[in-house]
Protein backbone atom coordinates (compact mmCIF):
# COMPACT_ATOMS: atom_id res chain seq x y z
CA UNK A 1 0.00 0.00 0.00
CA UNK A 2 1.28 3.49 -0.83
CA UNK A 3 0.40 6.74 0.83
CA UNK A 4 1.40 10.08 -0.71
CA UNK A 5 1.17 13.39 1.11
CA UNK A 6 0.55 16.85 -0.37
CA UNK A 7 4.30 17.33 -1.00
CA UNK A 8 4.40 14.08 -3.01
CA UNK A 9 6.36 12.21 -0.34
CA UNK A 10 5.46 8.54 -0.53
CA UNK A 11 5.25 6.12 2.36
CA UNK A 12 5.02 2.42 1.55
CA UNK A 13 3.37 -0.02 3.96
CA UNK A 14 4.00 -3.71 3.33
CA UNK A 15 1.97 -6.24 5.26
CA UNK A 16 3.32 -9.75 5.84
CA UNK A 17 6.72 -8.91 4.33
CA UNK A 18 9.26 -10.40 4.80
CA UNK A 19 7.13 -12.87 6.81
CA UNK A 20 3.54 -13.38 7.96
CA UNK A 21 2.87 -11.21 11.00
CA UNK A 22 5.31 -8.50 9.96
CA UNK A 23 4.52 -4.94 8.91
CA UNK A 24 7.23 -2.90 7.19
CA UNK A 25 6.84 0.87 6.78
CA UNK A 26 9.24 2.68 4.44
CA UNK A 27 9.20 6.49 4.34
CA UNK A 28 10.14 8.81 1.46
CA UNK A 29 13.82 8.73 2.48
CA UNK A 30 13.83 4.91 2.28
CA UNK A 31 14.18 4.57 6.05
CA UNK A 32 12.23 1.49 7.09
CA UNK A 33 10.77 0.34 10.39
CA UNK A 34 9.43 -3.13 10.96
CA UNK A 35 6.85 -4.37 13.49
CA UNK A 36 6.51 -8.05 14.31
CA UNK A 37 3.24 -9.47 15.59
CA UNK A 38 2.99 -13.26 15.34
CA UNK A 39 -0.49 -14.73 14.96
CA UNK A 40 -1.60 -11.14 14.29
CA UNK A 41 -1.71 -10.50 18.03
CA UNK A 42 0.30 -8.11 20.23
CA UNK A 43 3.56 -6.77 18.90
CA UNK A 44 6.62 -8.80 19.90
CA UNK A 45 9.27 -6.70 18.20
CA UNK A 46 10.19 -3.47 16.52
CA UNK A 47 13.20 -2.59 14.37
CA UNK A 48 13.98 0.89 13.11
CA UNK A 49 16.11 2.00 10.16
CA UNK A 50 19.16 2.64 12.37
CA UNK A 51 19.14 -0.97 13.55
CA UNK A 52 17.70 -0.48 17.03
CA UNK A 53 15.40 -3.31 18.06
CA UNK A 54 12.86 -3.54 20.85
CA UNK A 55 11.45 -6.85 22.10
CA UNK A 56 8.10 -7.10 23.91
CA UNK A 57 6.60 -9.76 26.18
CA UNK A 58 3.10 -11.24 25.90
CA UNK A 59 1.68 -8.30 27.89
CA UNK A 60 3.10 -5.74 25.41
CA UNK A 61 5.80 -4.58 27.83
CA UNK A 62 9.36 -3.92 26.64
CA UNK A 63 11.81 -6.57 27.79
CA UNK A 64 14.93 -5.95 25.69
CA UNK A 65 16.35 -3.02 23.72
CA UNK A 66 19.32 -3.52 21.41
CA UNK A 67 20.90 -0.37 19.99
CA UNK A 68 22.55 -0.03 16.58
CA UNK A 69 25.94 -0.96 18.07
CA UNK A 70 24.62 -4.23 19.49
CA UNK A 71 24.57 -3.06 23.11
CA UNK A 72 21.64 -4.61 24.97
CA UNK A 73 19.48 -3.29 27.78
CA UNK A 74 17.30 -5.83 29.57
CA UNK A 75 14.17 -4.52 31.26
CA UNK A 76 12.88 -6.52 34.22
CA UNK A 77 9.69 -6.00 36.18
CA UNK A 78 10.33 -6.16 39.91
CA UNK A 79 7.52 -6.89 42.29
CA UNK A 80 7.63 -7.33 46.03
CA UNK A 81 4.46 -9.40 46.11
CA UNK A 82 4.36 -13.16 45.62
CA UNK A 83 1.36 -12.97 43.30
CA UNK A 84 0.87 -10.78 40.27
CA UNK A 85 -2.75 -9.83 40.84
CA UNK A 86 -3.41 -6.11 40.73
CA UNK A 87 -3.98 -4.46 44.06
CA UNK A 88 -7.31 -2.92 44.78
CA UNK A 89 -7.76 0.09 47.01
CA UNK A 90 -8.94 -0.87 50.47
CA UNK A 91 -11.94 0.73 52.10
CA UNK A 92 -12.78 1.12 55.71
CA UNK A 93 -15.70 -1.02 56.89
CA UNK A 94 -17.01 1.79 59.05
CA UNK A 95 -17.82 5.16 57.56
CA UNK A 96 -15.71 8.06 58.66
CA UNK A 97 -17.36 10.36 61.14
CA UNK A 98 -18.34 13.66 59.61
CA UNK A 99 -17.28 16.69 61.60
CA UNK A 100 -20.15 18.48 63.25
CA UNK A 101 -20.58 22.08 62.32
CA UNK A 102 -21.67 24.69 64.83
CA UNK A 103 -25.36 25.38 64.66
CA UNK A 104 -26.31 28.94 63.74
CA UNK A 105 -27.65 30.96 66.62
CA UNK A 106 -31.17 32.22 66.46
CA UNK A 107 -31.28 35.97 66.18
CA UNK A 108 -33.24 37.74 68.78
CA UNK A 109 -35.81 40.20 67.56
CA UNK A 110 -36.30 43.35 69.34
CA UNK A 111 -39.84 44.51 69.72
CA UNK A 112 -40.38 48.22 70.14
Amino acid sequence: MKQTDSLRNTTIIDYHLPAVGTTKVTNALSAAIQHTHPKLANSTGYTDSAGQTVTYDTHNRRTLVTDRFGDKTTITRITNRPDSRPRRPTRSATPQATPSLPRPRARSRSTT
